[in-house]
């Protein structure tokens, strides 16, 4: 496996360094998991991620807001992470438009701006990337950024649900528990819950034992 890893960062360098920016990325990206590299070298994964970014190619883009993000591998800057997310959620990247609408929602990087975080989720939800279903849909139960509407909550938490997105399953059932934008089925609760459970979700653990304390 090694070996093979190996030798797919040597073609990756090859093309890498004739600034091809798919390989740059990917070269970035055996580096920040230290695949083929000995060990992880996330200083290296960001010059390349850099490079690729700096051509325009939107998931080097994401890569490098999401590590000006969370500040591995270089000094933690929110608007430089705001900045890139954006260029790559401008070309459709879905993942990028999340993180570009959770900045809006959270006011990191970028002004608070609710409405703008709600149009971000949108176009990334419509893509079925289940973290920004799930975020649309808390957006329109709570009503954040938008008009309150709990079936239209329910809609984007099903979407999420159905994909394994434990805090989306939960959420869901949540509102088939209380009957909010959905008719009240104690019976679909439960087996919401008891999905999101299995995948450690303390909420929906709380939830189960509230609901069905005997079942198993």
């Amino acid at each position: 496996r090694d070996g093979k890893h190996s030798q797919a960062l040597e073609q990756w360098r090859s093309a890498a360094n004739a600034r091809y920016p798919p390989a740059q990325w990917a070269l970035g990206r055996l580096y920040e998991e230290g695949q083929g590299t000995h060990q992880a070298n996330i200083t290296e994964a960001i010059s390349w991620y850099r490079k690729a970014a700096e051509q325009g190619y939107a998931p080097a883009q994401g890569n490098l807001g999401h590590v000006y993000a969370t500040g591995r591998g270089v000094g933690k800057d929110e608007a430089e992470a705001a900045k890139w997310f954006r260029q790559a959620a401008e070309q459709g990247n879905a993942q990028a438009q999340g993180n570009l609408g959770i900045m809006y929602a959270t006011g990191r990087g970028v002004g608070k701006d609710e409405g703008e975080a709600v149009k971000w989720f949108q176009q990334a939800a419509q893509q079925r990337y289940a973290p920004a279903q799930f975020n649309l849909g808390y957006m329109y139960e709570k009503g954040r950024g938008v008009s309150k509407d709990d079936p239209e909550a329910v809609k984007w938490y099903r979407k999420a649900a159905e994909q394994g997105y434990a805090s989306a399953q939960t959420n869901l059932g949540a509102m088939y528990a209380t009957g909010r934008g959905v008719a009240k089925d104690e019976a679909e609760a439960v087996k919401w819950f008891r999905q999101a459970a299995e995948q450690g979700n303390v909420n929906a653990v709380t939830a189960l034992r509230k609901l069905a304390p005997i079942s198993n």
